[in-house]
């Protein structure tokens, strides 16, 4: 049990210090977008192609493991938009919480623990399931929120941000460039190679600090009036690794380390991307930095115990 805190206690560390640095004024309140958008704009996408770039197709291409990641978010999220519905939840408020019991949180905590704690030989197809899970749970949500709207007059509006917001989005560009790089067996000229692993190191300690910087905001430690249910948080850690590893062991018979990886990564915690739907669809239902905190916090605890129990 030691040994496993010992491998997860990096990150509750990196984003304590992030808290700690803004709470004591060494940090400024502008401090967590500037950190934030070098990372999501310069550190991750370095990241995603230092990873996938240099691997082949064949690892890239796992179907199973992608099938089972995407359907075990894809259960999770189709049951708790049916208990929001339930609650009176509107469709498009309904589908941006339950984007939270699917969604894994890649830039924040997604890969900086797969990079920490993930075997080596699994990590390329871990990043590429996970980038195409991701991706598959927000087509969903837009769908659902885009058919709701369709009875307005802002029929097209929100499509259009979102898909400009998609193209331009250098994650997914960058993403894009790197699977034609291993698809035709192509390598980047050594400069640019150091060049882009320099910039990858800084993704995951930025990622967590940025975290600690935004949980230490005071405009943010105040709740919400419409925070996401905590059951949402069961869903997203307890329901949604259960059928990770239901579907890995006994519908697709993946490996014991693939089944440990699939996971593994339907329990990490949830993310800010429902924030950025809410606020395109006009939502209240916004994810608060107590949601993640709690989530990332539960996260630790379970990935810990889990990681001593197979010790």
């Amino acid at each position: 049990m030691l040994s496993a805190l010992q491998l997860v206690i990096p990150i509750p560390l990196l984003i304590f210090t992030g808290w700690f640095a803004r709470r004591i004024g060494l940090l400024g309140p502008y401090a967590a977008l500037g950190i934030d958008r070098f990372n999501s704009l310069l550190a991750t996408p370095a990241l995603l192609f230092n990873i996938i770039s240099h691997a082949s197709w064949a690892n890239l291409w796992q179907p199973n493991f992608i099938l089972t990641l995407m359907l075990s978010g894809m259960l999770s999220m189709c049951l708790a938009l049916f208990a929001c519905l339930y609650y009176g939840d509107c469709i498009p408020d309904a589908s941006i919480k339950c984007f939270n019991a699917g969604y894994t949180n890649i830039r924040f905590i997604g890969l900086p623990f797969i990079l920490i704690a993930a075997d080596r030989n699994i990590i390329v197809e871990i990043t590429f399931a996970f980038l195409l899970a991701t991706l598959f749970a927000l087509i969903i949500v837009i769908s659902l929120a885009e058919f709701n709207s369709s009875r307005s007059r802002r029929t097209h509006s929100h499509a259009i941000k979102i898909d400009r917001a998609f193209v331009l989005n250098p994650t997914l560009v960058v993403s894009v460039a790197a699977v034609i790089f291993s698809i035709f067996g192509m390598t980047p000229p050594t400069s640019a190679d150091v060049f882009l692993n320099l910039l990858a190191g800084a993704a995951s300690p930025c990622a967590l600090i940025a975290l600690g910087i935004f949980s230490a905001d005071k405009d943010e430690i105040r709740i919400p009036s419409y925070c996401i249910p905590a059951w949402i948080l069961c869903c997203k850690l307890l329901l949604n690794p259960l059928l990770a590893f239901v579907l890995s062991r006994f519908v697709f018979h993946l490996s014991p380390l693939a089944t440990q990886a699939v996971v593994l990564l339907a329990a990490l915690p949830a993310g800010t991307g429902s924030d950025i739907l809410a606020k395109l669809y006009g939502s209240k239902a916004k994810v608060s930095s107590q949601f993640i905190m709690l989530s990332v916090l539960v996260f630790i605890v379970i990935i810990s115990l889990c990681v001593g129990a197979t010790q």
